[in-house]
C-alpha cells in the first residue's frame, strides 16, 4: 500500500516536515487524513509555517538557476571523466 506525506513544520523530510498517513486499513487511513487535515484547517499558524517551508524548498531545490548550475557541474564533470586522445 502506497502512504500519503502530510507536509508540517515539526517532523523532518529534506529539511521540510510532515505527518506520515499510514494506509492501514481504508478506516484507519480515512481518519489519519481527516485528523491531519482538520489539524492543518484549525490551524493558521500551522499553515503559514507549512507554507513558507514549502515555499523555501522549492526555492532551494527547483529554481531554474540553480538547476542549469547543476547540469553545467554535471557537464564539466563529464569532460573531465573522458578519456583524453
Amino acid at each position: 500500500m502506497a502512504q500519503v506525506l502530510l507536509l508540517s513544520p515539526f517532523s523532518s523530510l529534506v529539511s521540510l516536515n510532515y505527518s506520515l498517513v499510514e494506509p492501514a486499513s481504508k478506516e484507519g487511513f480515512v481518519k489519519g487524513l481527516t485528523d491531519a487535515m482538520l489539524k492543518l484547517a484549525l490551524s493558521a499558524e500551522l499553515r503559514q509555517s507549512m507554507g513558507s517551508a514549502g515555499w523555501e524548498r522549492v526555492r532551494q531545490h527547483f529554481d531554474w538557476e540553480r538547476k542549469v548550475d547543476r547540469i553545467l557541474e554535471i557537464y564539466q564533470q563529464t569532460i573531465d571523466d573522458c578519456p583524453k586522445h
